[in-house]
């Protein structure tokens, strides 16, 4: 993924053969890599709308919990939330209060959740129903979130309301303000 200032990607190390699944960072102007992470594997990556973090999850302690770490690489990771569930990131609010990850529950399958990655971390439900949802994406102004069910519709969901309305296929473009 590309960082938000265009000058850097973050990309995962898909060659066990080299290293355990890294996310390395890629300099575009220079045309340099370092590796970001080192952890027995790290999926799911996405950087923060002023670029100063990247959000990863990593199964280090069983399953997959939720990490954060600065790109300017003066500090370690640090845990951003850990649960008995596995976790995907998937998007930052444009304001870098909240993140919405989807919970891979046992017997709920897969949810979107939303935690505000600043203050009290607290998990909140987003949407929680017997169909898989995934792929959560925020709205331009982080009133709506865009997400595709495991029917492969798309939805676009108030986070106020939670008034569902079906998407296009063809029309399904949150982040250049489209809905």
């Amino acid at each position: 993924s590309l960082s938000p200032d265009g000058k850097t990607v973050a990309v995962r190390n898909e060659n066990p053969l080299f290293e355990p699944f890294d996310v390395w960072l890629l300099d575009v102007l220079r045309g340099t890599r370092s590796r970001f992470t080192s952890e027995p594997a790290t999926a799911s990556h996405i950087w923060s709308p002023d670029g100063s973090r990247i959000v990863f999850s990593s199964p280090r302690h069983g399953n997959w919990d939720l990490y954060q770490k600065a790109t300017n690489g003066t500090a370690q990771k640090e845990p951003l939330l850990k649960s008995n569930e596995s976790k995907t990131p998937w998007d930052w609010s444009w304001d870098g209060r909240y993140l919405i990850y989807d919970d891979h529950h046992p017997t709920q399958r897969q949810d979107l959740w939303v935690i505000s990655v600043n203050e009290d971390r607290r998990p909140i439900p987003f949407l929680v129903s017997p169909a898989d949802e995934t792929s959560g994406q925020f709205s331009p102004d982080s009133k709506k979130i865009a997400l595709v069910d495991s029917f492969r519709r798309r939805w676009c969901v108030g986070l106020a309301t939670k008034e569902q309305t079906e998407v296009e296929q063809d029309h399904y473009q949150m982040r250049s303000g489209e809905m």
